[in-house]
């Protein structure tokens, strides 16, 4: 366990940094195109191997190797994620693929929105703020519940308190 807090904030940035690749994994194939050689991206190398593998390979069955490299990645996102939190990454990273998960939900139903489409945009803010606000709504509530709880045992000891307490006088 770690126990220095420069050990716990680069543990943590680094588990963040794994949460945001994981929200940009989703959206590379239409963020970053993979055709372009003057790539410079970090994953422009891994992107560009499984791209022509994939055109080697016949795109193991996907119409075309950008839809084999979006099927991996969507694949791989979880994993991802999953990895990351072990990290303890600082929370609000998680704001950056829920961000990028509520366009590419928007993208499933309408692919004909480019990513400079500003309505892709004020939806996928909406949504993160929805997301928030949901969070803070469960939180006040879980809250309300363990005060009330902690109230019924306190309650609970006092009245056991003087029950004991009047057969002992």
């Amino acid at each position: 366990m770690l126990t220095s807090p420069v050990a716990k904030a680069i543990s943590r940035t680094f588990g963040s940094i794994l949460i945001a690749l994981s929200g940009i994994t989703v959206i590379f194939d239409k963020v970053f195109p993979i055709w372009q050689e003057s790539q410079t991206f970090i994953l422009g190398p891994l992107v560009e191997m499984l791209y022509n593998w994939s055109a080697e390979k016949q795109n193991f069955g996907f119409k075309s190797p950008t839809s084999f490299i979006w099927s991996f990645f969507q694949s791989l996102t979880p994993l991802v994620l999953i990895f990351a939190f072990f990290f303890k990454p600082y929370r609000i990273s998680y704001l950056i693929p829920i961000y990028i998960f509520s366009i590419q939900l928007y993208w499933v139903f309408d692919p004909s929105y480019q990513m400079d489409n500003p309505l892709l945009h004020v939806y996928a803010i909406g949504a993160v703020i929805g997301f928030i606000g949901l969070v803070v709504i469960i939180n006040v509530a879980l809250h309300k519940a363990r005060k009330e709880e902690t109230g019924r045992r306190e309650l609970t000891n006092l009245l056991l308190d003087l029950h004991l307490k009047n057969k002992d006088g």
